[in-house]
């Protein structure tokens, strides 16, 4: 039950955005985290890591969306330029976690994936290749208890992650050209492995 209370108090403050929790829910995602940490849990890590990301993903693509329906693909392009890892930075602080997404094939070099990292990432495409279905992976740390979560591609990922000549439109490869000079992050398929989350709890 202190799972599903804990699930439930992350899914309400996703809703009403990025203002703090009350004193009581901190208390009890707090209990929750400690009791799994006793008990180490792997699932309650790997279904808490979940729940941060889907938060974040669910800020980012609102700021998206707006920055797209304002400005088309050009307008999403400078938003993740100017903010897509200040709003990440920003949720990872209101919930006392770090969050971060990275990837093999990096857009900002910031994002690069560490060594570990791009082992679960090379796993994980090894699965897709071989028909099956992308899981995450959870890792006991000495300071963390560390979630790997893939990312995978769709449609509207593609308007700025696919390839050039068939899904990203001359005036976005421009722009994109301009703000990524070391682009890596072109040429995917619908679905394929965009790149991971990274959620690490403290503890």
């Amino acid at each position: 039950m202190k799972t599903l209370t804990y699930l439930l108090s992350i899914a309400f403050f996703l809703f009403i955005g990025l203002s703090s929790c009350n004193s009581t829910d901190n208390q009890s995602n707090i209990d929750t985290l400690e009791t799994a940490q006793r008990q180490l849990d792997p699932q309650i890590f790997i279904d808490s890591a979940k729940s941060y990301a889907q938060g974040t993903q669910m800020q980012l693509s609102s700021n998206l969306m707006a920055a797209m329906t304002k400005d088309g693909p050009v307008g999403a392009i400078s938003f993740c330029n100017e903010r897509a890892i200040e709003l990440t930075d920003s949720m990872s602080t209101n919930l006392g976690v770090s969050i971060k997404r990275v990837s093999d094939k990096p857009r900002n070099p910031n994002n690069a994936a560490s060594t570990d990292e791009l082992a679960f990432i090379q796993s994980i495409k090894t699965a897709i290749k071989n028909g099956e279905k992308p899981m995450p992976e959870f890792h006991d740390l000495k300071n963390s208890n560390t979630t790997y979560l893939p990312i995978l591609t769709n449609g509207l990922c593609l308007k700025c992650h696919g390839v050039e000549t068939e899904d990203i439109s001359p005036e976005t490869l421009n722009k994109l050209n301009e703000l990524y000079p070391k682009d890596l992050a072109r040429g995917y398929s619908l679905n394929d492995l965009r790149g991971i989350w990274v959620i690490d709890i403290p503890k």
